[in-house]
């Protein structure tokens, strides 16, 4: 935690998703955390979805329900008029929240339309917080929009979030270049990656040869899972007993376990579902491999990548691809051995085999360990804090 002692003011996060969204847990909580540490009082407004969390030092504020019916398939987006009275009416409710706390600071996440909305309502309600804006996500690529008028509203809250905002926050080289594109000269763009909390490496333990992919199992959201099974059935081919934990969930899990099921590799992969990042060391042992399956679309150069952030700071090896954020997340020195070409599932599948048959020695493992120390919360929020 950082310890320096700062002004108290009252945060408020005004995001569109639920608390379970990745972002949410992934970037905004951890930063929240930290900025309560150093003795602000900090709140988070959230939309309703699966259940709250509780965490001590933070205050969570409920403004609206999710823009879509969660099933057994998966989620059933909802359109036209029904979409437009959901996202006005959480877009209300958090101006009215706003207003009622009068923070100090608001930090608008993400630029999608339901929090540009409410910030702007509140500034115009006489808001006079200072506004920072976080992006992590290239919002036209990055979600499942199904007509033009929905892409022009998501297109026009980028561009409404940037004239709002007092300073900007990115977590990629990509959403740098582009947030500086359009902002005016006279708005500071920071780049801030998506970190980790201090983990112990120590905490892994076993020493099980295997494969694990962790995170959101969506394509909508620019995880390339569909390279999984035919990476999988290649590497079988050389190590056959070698099993892949799946640790997650999203839009195409049933998909998924139905390509796998078509190459015959039922018995070959885990599904552990939702995980706690805080137990994540129970599915890892020291010889796990992560995958980071990625393409060179804009959603992936745009995107943090979680899975690189953890194989780094425990110092396991991680085959992913050189997009976006992932050379600066890794030493140089390992880029050859650690990056496939994207989008390619033999590539992926070599430079796996490759290190089973030859494992990162200890002195590379220290080397991810030691490079990873830049990333944590702990030093990244500082960052935040200056803002």
């Amino acid at each position: 935690m950082c310890h320096t002692s700062y002004h108290p003011m009252k945060i408020a996060f005004a995001t569109p998703l639920a608390a379970t969204a990745s972002t949410i847990l992934g970037r905004t909580i951890p930063v929240a955390k930290e900025l309560a540490a150093v003795g602000h009082d900090v709140h988070v407004l959230v939309l309703s979805g699966a259940t709250q969390p509780t965490i001590s030092d933070l205050t969570f504020h409920t403004i609206g329900n999710e823009p879509f019916i969660r099933t057994a398939a998966g989620k059933q987006r909802l359109s036209g008029l029904r979409l437009v009275s959901n996202m006005l009416g959480s877009a209300w409710r958090m101006a009215w929240h706003l207003r009622k706390l009068q923070p100090d600071v608001v930090i608008l996440v993400k630029t999608l339309p339901t929090s540009v909305t409410g910030v702007w309502l509140w500034r115009l309600l006489g808001g006079r917080g200072r506004i920072i804006l976080d992006m992590d996500d290239f919002e036209l690529a990055a979600n499942h929009l199904s007509s033009i008028l929905q892409r022009a509203f998501v297109h026009l809250a980028e561009r409404r979030a940037i004239a709002l905002a007092d300073s900007i926050v990115v977590a990629t080289p990509f959403l740098l270049d582009h947030a500086k594109q359009l902002a005016k000269p006279d708005q500071k763009v920071t780049l801030i990656p998506t970190g980790l909390s201090t983990v112990d490496a120590t905490d892994v333990t076993g020493d099980r040869l295997q494969l694990v992919y962790l995170g959101s199992i969506s394509l909508k959201s620019g995880h390339r899972v569909t390279l999984l099974p035919d990476i999988l059935a290649k590497v079988r081919k050389h190590y056959p007993g070698l099993l892949l934990i799946m640790a997650g969930d999203g839009d195409d899990v049933q998909m998924l376990k139905n390509a796998f099921a078509k190459l015959n590799l039922e018995t070959a992969v885990r599904w552990v579902g939702r995980f706690d990042a805080n137990h994540i060391t129970s599915l890892l042992s020291t010889k796990t491999i992560i995958i980071d399956p990625v393409d060179s679309s804009i959603e992936a150069r745009a995107k943090s990548s979680y899975r690189v952030a953890v194989a780094t700071s425990l110092g396991l090896a991680v085959v992913t691809s050189n997009i976006g954020i992932r050379p600066t997340l890794l030493p140089e020195s390992l880029h050859d051995r650690l990056f496939a070409l994207p989008d390619d599932s033999q590539d992926y599948a070599k430079k796996i085999v490759n290190l089973c048959d030859t494992p990162l020695t200890d002195l590379e493992q220290l080397s991810l360990r030691n490079h990873s120390e830049q990333f944590t919360w702990e030093k990244l929020a500082r960052q935040y804090i200056s803002l």
